[in-house]
């Protein structure tokens, strides 16, 4: 998980997520369980709308440092 974050096409938070999938660039999504209900509600949503890959990261602080920010990240997503 954290080498497929780390040697990719990444884009990081919800507006670069919901870009790249409704383009169908998005390959798999990485959501924190602790984003908050809505977020994840509409993350999951269109990963099943547009058939990506999800995996499930714990923290959002754990994400954003998995990703090399300094802040949390709800999604991080790798792009074709």
């Amino acid at each position: 998980m954290v080498e497929e974050l780390k040697s990719g096409n990444v884009l990081v938070g919800l507006r670069q997520f919901l870009r790249a999938a409704e383009t169908g660039v998005a390959l798999k999504a990485f959501v924190a369980k602790d984003c908050a209900p809505h977020i994840f509600k509409e993350i999951t949503d269109n990963c099943n709308k547009y058939g990506i890959t999800v995996e499930y990261i714990e923290t959002m602080s754990e994400l954003g440092k998995i990703c090399g920010i300094d802040v949390g990240a709800a999604v991080a997503v790798i792009t074709k």
